[in-house]
C-alpha cells in the first residue's frame, strides 16, 4: 500500500512538471512576440547605408 502510494505520488509529480514546463514554454514564447513587435518599428527607423561615404571606424 506504501509502495503504491509512492508511485501515484510520483505519477502525480511528473505531471506537474510537464505542466509547468509546457506553461513556461508558451510564457517565454509570448514575451519573444512581444520582444519582436517592439523591434519591428525600430528596425523601420534605421537609414539605409549610403555608398559614397566612406565607412566609420567602430572605436
Amino acid at each position: 500500500m506504501a509502495y503504491a502510494k509512492m508511485r501515484a505520488f510520483g505519477q502525480f509529480a511528473a505531471q506537474i512538471r510537464q505542466q509547468a514546463i509546457v506553461i513556461t514554454f508558451s510564457e517565454v514564447f509570448y514575451l519573444l512576440a512581444i520582444a519582436l513587435l517592439f523591434c519591428i518599428p525600430l528596425a523601420l527607423l534605421l537609414k539605409t547605408p549610403s555608398y559614397g561615404a566612406p565607412a566609420a571606424a567602430g572605436y
